[in-house]
């Protein structure tokens, strides 16, 4: 009985893919902050700054969840992926146990193989 290797080529590019929005949402996140900071040091009157500041907050806030929803997708894909390749390994190995080769010796000294 052998088991081959099987390997999710899909779900490893799905995965790339959702590591590299969420660093591009990280990105924007770091930068909205830096604008906050900008802010809050600017000339601007409070009223103005308070304004500014909730709008690049809000920002953060719907970024968040944008973020949040990469990982327990890129979460979901990793468990499906892996339960995918359980379930193919699982399938090579009945393949491979089911194929059974049987010798018999009949009585006339010939011998007929069976797989």
């Amino acid at each position: 009985m052998s088991i081959s290797g099987v390997s999710s080529s899909s779900t490893s590019y799905s995965s790339d893919s959702s590591n590299n929005e969420i660093k591009q949402l990280q990105k924007q996140r770091t930068q909205l902050e830096k604008q906050i900071t900008q802010e809050n040091q600017s000339k601007d009157d409070a009223k103005t700054k308070e304004t500014k500041v909730a709008a690049l907050q809000q920002q953060i806030r719907l970024i968040d969840a944008r973020i949040q929803q990469k990982q327990t997708q890129k979460g979901q894909n990793s468990t499906a992926g892996e339960a995918s390749t359980l379930l193919k390994a699982n399938e090579t190995t009945s393949n491979s146990s089911n194929t059974k080769t049987s010798v018999e010796d009949n009585s006339n000294g010939s011998i007929d193989l069976q797989a």
